[in-house]
């Protein structure tokens, strides 16, 4: 079964499947999804969780081991998979063969990854999945669903505000969901229940950090490297919490590389930023980084920051500010040895 993560609470509400998969690249939809199938299962005694980060043949050992342990103590338990990859590897395909054919009553399992190829989608181990459980896509809001999300998501904060304050909010995150949840909360923080105007909105709004992510964002791509370097060390001052930037430089870098790929296969700039819903705002920064970059260089990066996601779990040795850094500078081809490393 195949549906969209808006489709999920109602799908729980008449039975929880044995397997998810959770497939997407917006991160917080993806977590409240992931969130929502987790609170299910509690309800139904699943109570212990184990998480696996499989991204080596031992991991996936481990997790066959898992689901083939007995329980001593009649333990419900939600397996809980992570894919960094969009497609697990040979043992990992054959290890989901076997769990997926032998579903326990005493385990849900659950996957999470990028968002799936066709190609991804025409393997066993996916067509086994889809027949025994629900396969959740999660798909990024759009440019012009942006403000109806917005207003939904403060009416359900108990929260209204004039469609001046929708739109002052919209514009502010940029199509950012996380920012935009992230700044909902706060006003429900400063503000009790009810309907705001737009200057209670826009006071709340401009008390923002110094410095924030999604300005690190915008100077990467402009490659103002002194800039960059005073963003991050002052993110890592207020200890925000790398895993957040490394997404959101991700953000950007995937978007370069979707937008490389469609120009050099002669789109122009204007149709594929388009197609690729950069923000109007935004568009020249990353034509700007476009211009200057070398061949491939997104999906090198892409590369790099996954082995930074593994410096952040322990999996690597290295300072995951420095190797931030030196991404960030990277996006605009300020410190091209990075890539080529």
């Amino acid at each position: 079964m195949q549906i969209s993560s808006q489709q999920l609470e109602r799908q729980l509400q008449r039975g929880i499947y044995p397997v998810y998969l959770i497939q997407g690249d917006e991160p917080l939809l993806f977590e409240e999804a992931a969130s929502l199938i987790i609170a299910h299962a509690k309800q139904q005694d699943f109570e212990e969780r184990r998480i696996f980060h499989c991204e080596q043949t031992s991991s996936w050992d481990d997790v066959f081991n898992e689901t083939a342990m007995l329980s001593l103590f009649d333990e419900k338990k939600v397996i809980d998979i992570r894919l960094r990859q969009k497609s697990p590897d040979a043992t990992g395909k054959k290890a989901l063969e076997r769990i997926l054919k032998s579903p326990r009553d005493d385990q849900i399992l659950l996957l999470r990854a990028p968002l799936l190829t066709k190609s991804n989608q025409k393997q066993a181990w996916f067509k086994s999945l889809d027949k025994l459980g629900c396969i959740v896509t999660v798909w990024p809001i759009k440019s012009h669903q942006l403000l109806p999300w917005v207003k939904q998501r403060m009416q359900a904060a108990g929260l209204s505000t004039t469609p001046e304050g929708y739109q002052f909010i919209s514009d502010c995150v940029e199509g950012n969901l996380l920012a935009a949840h992230q700044e909902i909360q706060k006003l429900g923080l400063l503000f009790e229940p009810g309907s705001l105007s737009l200057e209670q909105c826009q006071q709340a709004l401009s008390q923002l950090a110094r410095y924030d992510i999604f300005q690190l964002c915008d100077t990467a791509l402009k490659g103002n490297s002194a800039k960059v370097n005073s963003i991050l060390t002052s993110l890592e001052q207020e200890k925000t919490e790398p895993t957040l930037v490394l997404w959101a430089l991700c953000q950007d870098i995937r978007t370069l590389a979707r937008l490389q790929w469609l120009c050099t296969r002669g789109a122009a700039f204007a149709k594929a930023s388009s197609e690729c819903n950069v923000w109007e705002k935004r568009k020249p920064l990353f034509k700007h980084a476009l211009d200057i970059a070398q061949t491939n260089a997104f999906y090198r990066l892409l590369e790099k920051a996954r082995r930074i996601d593994g410096i952040i779990k322990g999996l690597y040795p290295g300072n995951a500010w420095c190797e931030l850094q030196r991404l960030a500078l990277s996006i605009s081809s300020q410190n091209p040895g990075f890539i080529d490393a």
